[in-house]
């Protein structure tokens, strides 16, 4: 299981940079970390890049779930 943090789309190259640094920035203090941690949940950070690359890997296996078990939106 994986979790991130996406914006609109549009959202300024610049925004994105600076919420992004300080995501990774928070993510290294060691008591947030130790929250994380005892949660079961390894903090790791990374880029906007990283994220889009593990969505779109992700994705595919996703929806092919979602077809074989049927699952529709209510």
């Amino acid at each position: 299981m994986w979790w991130g943090i996406v914006g609109p789309a549009g959202l300024p190259p610049a925004v994105v940079t600076r919420l992004n640094d300080a995501i990774n920035t928070a993510l290294q203090s060691p008591e947030l970390r130790a929250n994380f941690l005892n949660l079961g949940i390894e903090p790791r950070g990374g880029t906007p890049g990283n994220l889009a690359k593990l969505l779109s890997e992700d994705a595919p296996r996703w929806f092919e779930i979602i077809r074989l078990t049927g699952i529709k939106l209510e």
